[in-house]
């Protein structure tokens, strides 16, 4: 079976975005720990960082949108590129920062970068595979990007120390670290990945052709297709729940580790590390049991390790002790690009699911419309930031788990495979 995935047998352009993003990734898993912490030292209260957060959403969802329309019809590379620039500087005003409202900034511009790098990617190595062989080879490059990226939280954590611990200008040189690596992934990317466009007459016909009237008349004409496929809509439903349950508690995750369980940076470094080569090891056998079962059964496999996470991380009694957290996994927690532990590894046959159930010439569109009506999470980010302010601590942590478990898993089983479409 892995003889199959030998990485010099993969095409060119799987090769060079399964680096580049390795790099992006790893930058990623050096600074997410620590971002939210940053921001609370800086000076920010939780409920304006729930605000702060759900704002983010809201633009990067914009942005997707317009973006997506971009990628389809003027090239993915472009729009990689232009995202890249955008979370270089993001990163870079992260390390700039001296006072808090400095950081609505950095927290705008890297939601958005982190909405689109990671897809475009993905529509790359979804359109240079085989369907029988798909969630495999996303599993493959996965465990890659992960296993690169494990070892990033050991070094955040040592240069943390060395700075002086879990402060803010303990935290800073993460971020200056984070934007020169984007800038050799920005060069890496501008330099060797060259794409085919099979569509190119279209693209041709839309960007010299149409008139500005008809641009945007065809702009939305294609949005409203997209609403009108009815087998579209649970996919959509599933993606719009779960961002929204990411919005919700993913910014106070670090906060409840290190303000109420305890945990310093040594914690969090083991945490950060065990998490990600759990997720690392998975990433490859998920893969392979989801071309073999299916992607939904392998999605409700994994995801249920999620909901033990998320209850464990909740009632655990030692600091210590949330490192078995980063090994199942929780709702809301970030590491690196995507999710992190056990249950995390369940984003590789939900993202498989949701990129086939669309043709590879819509695939930035459909990204683009998911992250758009994503995009009012803001009022859950908002929600959740008053109630973590007011005390409801448990409450922002176990929602999440509610809406998933009571109303996106359902969704996902009215589905069909799309492997054996």
């Amino acid at each position: 079976m892995l003889s199959r995935f030998n990485f010099p047998k993969f095409s060119r352009e799987f090769k060079v975005i399964s680096i580049c993003i390795a790099f992006y990734n790893w930058s990623l898993s050096l600074v997410l720990q620590y971002m939210d912490l940053f921001a609370v030292e800086l000076g920010v209260i939780p409920a304006l960082l729930g605000l702060f957060t759900g704002i983010g959403q809201f633009f990067s969802g914009i942005a997707a949108f317009f973006f997506g329309w971009y990628a389809d019809f003027h090239g993915v590379k472009k729009a990689l590129i232009v995202t890249l620039i955008l979370c270089i500087c993001a990163f870079g005003i992260y390390s700039l920062a001296v006072y808090w409202w400095m950081v609505i900034f950095s927290i705008i511009l890297l939601y958005i970068s982190r909405a689109t790098i990671i897809p475009f990617a993905d529509i790359i190595l979804v359109g240079t595979t085989e369907a029988r062989s798909r969630a495999t080879a996303i599993g493959f490059v996965r465990a890659f990007w992960a296993f690169v990226g494990s070892f990033a939280p050991i070094v955040a954590a040592l240069t943390i120390t060395a700075f002086g611990g879990i402060n803010v200008e303990g935290i800073r040189p993460l971020f200056v670290i984070s934007a020169f690596l984007n800038i050799f992934v920005l060069i890496l990317v501008a330099r060797f990945l060259k794409l085919d466009y099979p569509r190119l007459e279209m693209k041709r016909s839309f960007k010299q052709k149409m008139d500005i009237g008809s641009k945007i008349n065809f702009f939305l004409q294609n949005f409203q297709e997209f609403l009108k496929e009815k087998n579209l809509k649970p996919y959509l439903l599933v993606n719009i729940i779960r961002r929204a349950s990411n919005a919700i508690s993913a910014p106070f995750i670090y906060l409840w580790m290190v303000n109420v369980k305890g945990a310093d940076e040594n914690i969090l470094g083991t945490f950060g590390f065990l998490s990600l080569i759990t997720w690392a090891l998975l990433q490859l056998p998920a893969g392979i049991i989801a071309d073999r079962i299916g992607r939904v059964k392998t999605f409700i496999l994994l995801e249920a390790f999620r909901y033990i996470g998320t209850i464990w991380l909740i009632l655990c009694p030692a600091p210590e002790q949330l490192i078995i957290v980063g090994i199942l996994g929780a709702c809301g927690l970030m590491l690196g690009t995507e999710g992190s532990g056990i249950g995390g590894v369940s984003f590789i046959p939900l993202m498989v699911l949701s990129w086939e159930a669309v043709p590879e010439d819509k695939r930035g569109r459909w990204h683009g419309i998911i992250s758009f009506l994503s995009s009012f999470n803001i009022l859950a980010a908002l929600l959740a930031g008053i109630m973590w302010q007011a005390g409801l601590m448990v409450q922002v942590l176990i929602i999440p788990l509610i809406l998933e478990a009571c109303f996106a898993l359902p969704l996902l089983l009215t589905v069909p495979e799309t492997s054996r479409l």
